[in-house]
């Protein structure tokens, strides 16, 4: 989501990116390549993140074409470019994209399990935290996959595992000890951080729609009636309401992909002195 609230959203079959406005006018936004992908299922836009410049980052998995393998930005123009190529032997299915407060970009890979980190300016990727919290279970697929950053700390899905981590950055760059945020969650996948400071989490095995209050405690805002969502972005409504939008793989309803616009109430604000 942009800074006038367009929501952005791709298509891994024409790897189009598409602009949703407020008033839900949809058009492509930018297409990044051509490419027959039929399956959408060995190539195709993952995480999306905008940086302060206005660049929009995504996310890119293609095991069909290695050499378009890695990170794109796509320009306010609608133009882009591969700007971090990466080896899919070594970053498998880069996920999840946060900035920091300096302008690094962090990336989750979800297969091996691990953090990169792009550094402001530059157009490679760096290992940064290798973890077993990051890794998928013995029985699992998907590890650290949605990625959130707030105040210092990152708070990272891993989806097989269940659990929301908690990783700090420390005064060096350097990552903390990753913790345990909250657990037994029915396959946690995007993260998203609302106004008021709570984290929403889309499950995508749950088809649910949870936020997670600063203590880590759980509200199931929408349960099993989501399909298999991935990817939330939320924003303010009028008065206590919010907006939240989330990508949709799949609906229960018609077993199609959808993009989900869902309204919502906005929770106290926390004091953080209490």
């Amino acid at each position: 989501m942009d800074r006038n609230g367009n929501v952005y959203t791709s298509d891994q079959v024409t790897f189009d990116v598409y602009r949703i406005t407020p008033r839900g006018e949809t058009s492509v936004f930018a297409h990044l390549y051509d490419m027959y992908n039929p399956d959408a299922a060995y190539a195709g836009a993952l995480g999306m993140e905008f940086a302060q410049t206005g660049d929009l980052w995504i996310a890119m998995l293609n095991f069909m074409e290695p050499a378009r393998h890695g990170l794109y930005t796509v320009r306010p123009d609608g133009s882009s470019e591969l700007t971090v190529p990466m080896n899919p032997d070594e970053i498998y299915c880069p996920n999840g994209l946060a900035f920091d407060n300096r302008g690094d970009l962090f990336i989750t890979e979800s297969i091996n399990g691990g953090i990169w980190k792009v550094a402001k300016g530059q157009r490679e990727a760096t290992l940064w935290l290798a973890h077993d919290q990051l890794v998928p279970p013995p029985n699992g697929v998907f590890g650290a996959n949605g990625i959130a950053f707030k105040n210092g700390t990152f708070f990272v899905a891993n989806t097989d595992k269940g659990t929301i981590l908690k990783v700090s950055i420390n005064p060096d760059g350097t990552p903390g000890e990753p913790s345990v945020f909250a657990s037994g969650l029915n396959g946690p996948d995007g993260v998203a951080l609302g106004p008021a400071g709570d984290i929403y989490v889309a499950c995508a095995y749950g088809g649910q729609l949870i936020r997670l209050a600063e203590d880590g405690a759980i509200e199931v805002l929408i349960d099993k009636d989501l399909g298999y969502p991935t990817t939330p972005a939320i924003v303010m409504g009028r008065g206590e309401r919010l907006t939240a939008y989330l990508a949709n793989f799949f609906s229960s309803m018609n077993g199609v992909p959808s993009l989900v616009k869902i309204e919502l109430c906005n929770p106290p604000r926390q004091d953080p002195n209490h």
